[in-house]
């Protein structure tokens, strides 16, 4: 008997750093929580060809190179806004040096988003560019009471040392968010178009 598989939520978004992300070595520190997300959404980056020929699209070329992310939580404190690399906070003077320009930082992203049967879609994104943490808007108190949220901007990309972009899994334990592979899988892994499994076996 089939379910329901529809996806109705988010939540579960955790950052580890990058702290190594070359062509032969990946590494990812201590897990971050981001707390009170609200929604994320993804633009593809990518370019398009068209070759003609007899006077119709002989070939239709894409070239991707990642996603532009946009994700909403509903506060920011300043330590986390630190932590992200768009300043510097001291915890004697609670004050916050602001640098909007932010430190280039990169991340691993996990989270989860529940489906209709109880279950999870999982997430893991192995390479997260931050450009931009700042309020989505600021406006006076009105009668609708609404909040003005935080906005984190940036690029999902393949890592340096295999081309891995992401993995996904159904499941309802929510563990397998809380670490991030430095190899995939063997069947995952893609060596000019095969996998490990196929490419060692010729």
């Amino acid at each position: 008997m089939s379910t329901k598989q529809a996806i109705r939520g988010f939540k579960r978004l955790t950052f580890f750093p990058i702290e190594k992300n070359t062509t032969t070595e990946y590494e990812v520190g201590e897990a971050i929580s981001i707390n009170d997300v609200q929604e994320m959404t993804k633009e593809d980056i990518k370019t398009e060809k068209q070759i003609y020929a007899d006077d119709g699209i002989y070939l239709n070329l894409v070239d991707w190179s990642g996603q532009k992310i946009s994700i909403t939580v509903a506060e920011m404190d300043l330590e986390k806004m630190s932590t992200l690399g768009f300043g510097e906070y001291s915890q004697e003077s609670k004050e916050f040096k602001h640098n909007p320009q932010g430190a280039n930082k990169e991340f691993a992203v996990s989270f989860a988003c529940e489906k209709v049967d109880g279950t999870y879609r999982m997430f893991k994104f192995y390479d997260f560019a931050i450009t931009e943490v700042k309020e989505s808007a600021i406006k006076t108190k009105g009668d609708s009471g609404d909040i003005q949220p935080y906005v984190i901007t940036g690029t999902f990309k393949r890592r340096a040392k295999d081309g891995s972009y992401s993995v996904i899994k159904d499941d309802a334990d929510l563990t397998w968010l809380n670490t991030i592979e430095a190899d995939p899988p063997l069947e995952m892994s893609v060596t000019n178009g095969k996998s490990k499994k196929q490419v060692e076996s010729v």
